[in-house]
């Protein structure tokens, strides 16, 4: 089974008094529960991205008389470096996790959380004693969060024809907004940020401006989308205007720097998509892969089959799915 840490690249910045030995029990006992969440993930085939417990986060572990904390919090993550604080209050109470919430954003400003708890005698048991507890309770957190997730991510309720209708009669500003934005952060995608009306005059061929995507140690690749609406084609002995036209805005949009606000800095994207609610014909596809391929072949095309079935595959939210299923009442209207 692979392992997946919940304290990847975590250097401590603001330390605190507890001490180093109990601090790494502490540290392998949260580990446990979250390499057993990780596995439940995997036996039902779901994506590890969208729990919170494997999210990007800066680390603040309590320690009180009677339970260990470990809160999450998602405000200001660094990739690079986040923050990893550990504090005892042993002798000073039970600290409500309400309390040390109110704490954290009295004295930081953050307002984004999510904890896990567990007793303080954990750190005493013996090894048998100890697995069995951290079984039953990634189980209980596992199925907490997963009924969360349902709850927000609903699985599909659109037909393939209400997907086609919304296709063939959306323009690009609903289609990438409805359906594709959502659609990427479903599937594990981070910080999806679609352009402003005011910046599509600028265009350098990324509609979608930021799409970030973590991999297992931490790091994260970077890609920027270019939309386009209907179905795009080319003549087998020469290009159309709409394809010499795609070609001008995606050859800049490899180099054009994205500026990502979690780590403060500008990035170039490593990939990008060419996104169409219709398809490419395969003369189209051909040409675009020729022209690009001399500079860089880091681009990926999604058409419509294809997103039909990550739509069928991962669902999108239920507040979305409703646009989309009502978007032929709300145009008449």
């Amino acid at each position: 089974m692979a392992k997946m840490s919940i304290f990847p690249n975590t250097p401590t910045v603001g330390g605190g008094n507890i001490q180093k030995n109990q601090l790494d029990k502490i540290k392998n006992c949260f580990e446990k529960i979250g390499q057993k969440i990780y596995e439940k993930i995997l036996e039902n085939h779901l994506n590890f991205r969208i729990f919170q417990i494997f999210k990007p986060s800066n680390f603040f572990i309590y320690m009180d008389d009677v339970k260990l904390v470990l809160i999450k919090n998602f405000d200001n993550v660094s990739a690079s470096m986040p923050r990893f604080n550990y504090e005892d209050w042993t002798g000073k109470g039970d600290i409500p996790i309400r309390e040390a919430y109110s704490l954290l954003n009295r004295e930081l400003g953050y307002e984004s959380f999510y904890s896990i708890s567990m007793s303080r005698n954990y750190l005493d048991l013996p090894i048998e004693e100890l697995e069995k507890l951290i079984e039953e309770d990634a189980e209980i957190l596992f199925i907490k969060e997963y009924k969360s997730i349902m709850q927000k991510h609903q699985p599909p309720i659109l037909s393939r024809q209400e997907l086609i209708f919304f296709f063939e009669n959306a323009n690009e500003d609903d289609f990438t907004q409805f359906f594709l934005v959502p659609l990427f952060r479903k599937l594990g995608f981070e910080k999806v940020i679609a352009k402003g009306h005011e910046e599509k005059i600028l265009e350098f061929g990324q509609d979608i401006k930021l799409m970030k995507l973590r991999l297992p140690t931490g790091h994260y690749l970077y890609f920027v989308s270019q939309v386009k609406i209907g179905t795009i084609g080319a003549s087998a002995k020469q290009p159309t205007q709409e394809i010499e036209s795609i070609l001008t805005e995606i050859r800049p949009a490899f180099h054009k720097s994205i500026f990502d606000p979690d780590i403060g800095k500008s990035m170039k994207p490593d990939h990008v998509f060419l996104i169409t609610s219709g398809r490419i014909g395969e003369q189209a596809k051909l040409y675009l892969y020729e022209q690009l391929e001399s500079q860089d072949r880091k681009i990926k095309i999604l058409e419509r089959e294809q997103l039909i079935d990550l739509y069928f595959n991962h669902g999108l939210p239920e507040s979305e799915q409703n646009k989309i299923k009502y978007f032929k009442k709300t145009r008449r209207e």
